[in-house]
């Protein structure tokens, strides 16, 4: 992932982008406590992390943000010859949102 990456995305995936990281927020800011821990093997985000590792198919990456009220989470997720998957879990562990991108140039 990267700041300057964005050309190489489909307009319809920054669009998602954009429009799925205030509903995470809104899904954390709204439950005062977790009914589900976080999976311990989640990776912690911070303002400007950079992340750029493999992904193979079958395999799950877990990440964690924390927001506090009036943040808001602004991520890019790379996509390179393979199909991802992003779902956004609230911190109760209830499913806020799920998108699929296929890899190609055909989308839905």
């Amino acid at each position: 992932m990267s700041i300057h990456s964005y050309r190489r995305f489909p307009k319809s995936m920054l669009l998602f982008i954009c429009l799925l990281w205030p509903l995470l927020a809104l899904g954390i800011l709204t439950t005062t406590k977790a009914e589900k821990p976080i999976q311990q093997d989640s990776t912690p985000l911070s303002p400007d992390f950079v992340i750029e590792r493999e992904l193979k198919g079958g395999e799950t990456h877990t990440f964690q943000v924390s927001l506090v009220a009036g943040q808001f989470l602004y991520a890019v997720i790379d996509q390179r010859g393979i199909d991802v998957a992003v779902t956004v879990i609230g911190s109760d562990g209830s499913q806020i949102l799920k998108v699929e991108s296929p890899n190609g140039r055909v989308r839905p």
